[in-house]
């Protein structure tokens, strides 16, 4: 039967019902792809930690860092990062202020791009059946719309014997729509929003990259350009610009 761990520490969480160019910033070298499929001789201790990311805030760093600090007996901690769109904001951008953050996360932090996170969590659970598998879900204390939402995305978690979910609570209000707010508005406050692990100059990066500048192009022309390092191809529609990744999104069959 699969286990579920309610609270950090000795606290107990118990569920209730109620257009991108980035000339100066290429994109994440790919990393090696997560074997979703693949079944091996030994077994490991991974922490799945999904989401859109839309985009990466001080809250889901921290995530990561209370996980790692309350278990360290993972042998890897995977962020999966969806393809869906936010506010204009894409997967190509997250993946790229999360390579700016994993300067300050260990080794066993990997980040990787997939189609459903949650999903992908459970089908990586069955297709590894031999792995525990930690199923890291970030909540906000007293936050009615996190305690529905864990409660949605946990409610078939018995069929998978071998995930447990554990669940990493914080005293900060920060989320990705308050994010995507803010950033309209204040690049000042907007930096409130993004780990203070960073420095000033890591931390404009992820401004830009979130607030890119219109390619060189006439108005209501359409046309690529190719970043030659990476492979990334950015297209132009008028005003809007599109980051196109050169490898293809993970799938788990």
């Amino acid at each position: 039967m699969a286990k579920i761990n309610l609270g950090l520490g000795k606290e107990n969480f118990m569920p209730q019902t109620p257009p991108n160019p980035v000339s100066s910033l290429p994109l994440p070298k790919p990393q090696q792809e997560a074997d979703v499929n693949s079944n091996s001789n030994s077994s490991k201790t991974i922490g799945l930690y999904g989401g859109g990311f839309k985009p990466p805030t001080k809250g889901h760093f921290n995530v990561i860092v209370k996980t790692l600090e309350e278990y360290p007996e993972l042998d890897e901690l995977i962020v999966l990062v969806g393809k869906g769109e936010r506010d204009n904001i894409t997967q190509a951008q997250s993946l790229l202020i999360w390579d700016i953050y994993k300067k300050y996360l260990p080794k066993k932090v990997k980040i990787e791009p997939f189609s459903s996170p949650i999903g992908d969590i459970k089908k990586f659970a069955k297709n590894h059946p031999k792995d525990t598998i930690y199923f890291i879900l970030g909540a906000r204390k007293n936050n009615e719309d996190d305690l529905i939402d864990i409660k949605a995305r946990t409610s078939d978690i018995l069929k998978y014997p071998n995930i447990e979910v554990k669940i990493i609570t914080s005293n900060n209000e920060i989320s990705g729509s308050k994010a995507r707010k803010i950033l309209k508005t204040s690049k000042k406050v907007f930096f409130n929003y993004i780990p203070d692990n960073l420095n000033y100059t890591e931390k404009d990066e992820v401004y830009n990259i979130l607030t890119p500048k219109p390619l060189d192009m006439d108005e209501g022309t359409c046309g690529y350009n190719m970043d030659v390092k990476t492979g990334a191809t950015f297209k132009q529609s008028g005003d809007f610009i599109t980051a196109i990744l050169p490898n293809p999104v993970n799938e788990v069959g």
